[in-house]
């Protein structure tokens, strides 16, 4: 079709740039609004515009901005590992994350995990065991 060459055309003199495509223009309609070079690039560089598998679990775009509020863990986990979308910075401090991050970080990747802390040991003495050497007390 006309147009498709059309813009497949545009899409390919705009490659040259340093941003080669408008990534953020369409993303809606990015299946029939956009050239399959830019489809590919946008998929590639920006993880926008990805075709959505038939066995694709999850719309790892779907309310995207929001993810850390709204996303279910097994989301944030597919997404995370499938796209590279919904990660938590698990090499980030540990000391400025929050408890849903320090459990994502310790589920996915095994950072952030700490055994429980030990109860602190009492520098207080054991209760007298006063039977003990009874029998001896007059001459001891």
């Amino acid at each position: 079709t006309a147009t498709t060459s059309t813009t497949a055309a545009h899409d390919s003199a705009n490659a040259s740039a340093t941003e080669a495509h408008d990534c953020d223009k369409d993303v809606a309609h990015a299946e029939t609004a956009w050239s399959l070079p830019k489809r590919q690039w946008c998929c590639k560089h920006k993880s926008v515009g990805c075709p959505l598998a038939p066995s694709s679990e999850f719309n790892c775009h779907d309310d995207l901005a929001r993810w850390k509020e709204t996303w279910t863990f097994k989301k944030k986990s597919w997404c995370c590992k499938e796209r590279s979308l919904g990660c938590y910075d698990c090499r980030s401090d540990e000391k400025s994350w929050a408890s849903d991050h320090k459990d994502f970080c310790c589920k996915t990747t095994g950072a952030g995990c700490h055994a429980a802390p030990e109860p602190a040991k009492s520098n207080a003495s054991k209760p007298y065991d006063c039977i003990a050497g009874l029998a001896d007390w007059k001459v001891g």
